[in-house]
């Protein structure tokens, strides 16, 4: 029998509420309990959904480089959206390995493609300040993106080889704290939106590249000065 639309809101354990995002937790939690509702009656596990997810940042680059801001920001955010349909329907299923490598597969991708494909539609529109003959805004992107992708190589091979995920009280702890509400399971995809509608997408842009700097060295710093005790 298929759990309803208020089973599958009870669902959600209390704790995990508490660690949503503010915009997850006003916003799309809500609506993902009837998206959820809908793709249980179309027969999709949460394996399927975090397959689809993984094409909402390559429906987007296209669209970015097709100079369609709008759509492009809007499939950011329904990645987002399914992210937690994803989580939803897990919670209601036998957990699987497999899930968990494939949802992870699908933050990859959007921490991989998210300022290259912002950085070639500002390229392609010349929005910059900077009368540079190089396409910088892809190259930022580019560097941002590899950068916030080593942050999450180094902490999980940090925990790979020293078998230790206490985050409790600690610097990494704060970074994802952080993370969770001005990275891409928080406002930035909202804000990206905003960005585009108002002409301020530059600056989100810059705001994600100072960040994704930031997230790298602290990461880097506080994994060196805890290996020392191990």
């Amino acid at each position: 029998m298929k759990p309803s639309l208020k089973q599958i809101i009870e669902s959600l354990p209390a704790d995990k509420n508490r660690s949503d995002t503010l915009w997850v937790k006003l916003i799309l939690r809500k609506i993902s309990f009837l998206v959820t509702w809908i793709f249980i009656r179309l027969h999709l596990s949460s394996w399927y959904v975090s397959v689809l997810s993984i094409f909402m940042p390559i429906i987007s680059l296209i669209l970015w480089i097709k100079l369609d801001p709008v759509m492009a920001s809007v499939f950011l955010m329904i990645w987002l959206l399914l992210d937690c349909v994803d989580g939803n329907i897990a919670r209601l299923e036998s957990p699987s390995k497999s899930g968990k490598f494939v949802d992870a597969s699908s933050g990859y991708m959007m921490i991989g493609l998210y300022a290259i494909g912002i950085g070639i539609y500002l390229d392609l529109m010349n929005q910059t300040y900077f009368s540079l003959s190089i396409p910088w805004c892809t190259f930022l992107g580019g560097i941002a993106s590899i950068l916030n992708l080593m942050a999450r190589l180094y902490h999980q091979k940090f925990i790979n080889v020293v078998h230790d995920d206490n985050n409790n009280g600690n610097e990494i702890g704060l970074l994802r704290q952080i993370e969770r509400n001005i990275g891409i399971g928080g406002f930035l995809t909202p804000i990206t939106f905003l960005g585009v509608l108002t002409g301020y997408l530059q600056w989100v842009f810059m705001f994600y590249c100072i960040y994704s700097l930031l997230i790298f060295l602290k990461t880097a710093f506080t994994l060196l000065g805890r290996s020392k005790h191990y």
